[in-house]
Formats: structure tokens, C-alpha cells, sequence
């Protein structure tokens, strides 16, 4: 496990792609999904880091909790994200 720095703040949209973001033992991770961010954690493992954040209505979630997604993203994908080239 490392530390990245990978700032991204809270209601960045991320657009991840199939494969890029859960594990082989959750359901879904073999579709497009997009996700606004409640919070993006610092500690990368296998190329991964964990986010926390909403799949339901933005800027208004209506999932009534604090995130409705959290799963393992690939961390090359949140840099694209943030970086504007997706």
C-alpha cells in the first residue's frame, strides 16, 4: 500500500468505464457508470484507490445517505478525470 497524491474534490464527476472501477465479486463492474465524489481516499493499492460517492441525482442526491458508491477505481482513470482528458 502507498500513499498518492491525488486531489479530488468533493462533487468531481467521474466518469469510469467497465473494469475500471468495483471487483470480480461485485455486480456491475462490467458497465459505464458515473459517480460524484464524496470523498476519494489517498491509499493505493494494486493501482486502485477507494471512492465514496453518488450514482443517484446530482447536485441533489436522492439516495438519502451520506454515498450510495464505494468500490476500488483505478487511479489511472480518476487522474484522466481530473486532468479533462475524458
Amino acid at each position: 500500500m502507498s500513499i498518492i497524491d491525488l486531489n479530488v474534490p468533493e462533487g468531481t464527476r467521474l466518469r469510469l468505464r467497465a473494469g475500471e472501477w468495483g471487483t470480480r465479486r461485485q455486480a456491475g463492474t462490467n458497465q459505464n457508470v458515473i459517480v460524484w465524489t464524496v470523498r476519494v481516499y489517498q491509499q493505493e493499492v494494486g493501482g486502485t484507490v477507494w471512492v465514496r460517492g453518488h450514482t443517484c441525482a446530482n447536485p441533489d442526491p436522492d439516495c438519502g445517505g451520506g454515498w450510495c458508491f464505494e468500490s476500488p477505481v483505478a487511479s489511472a482513470a480518476i487522474r484522466q478525470n481530473v486532468e479533462g482528458t475524458r
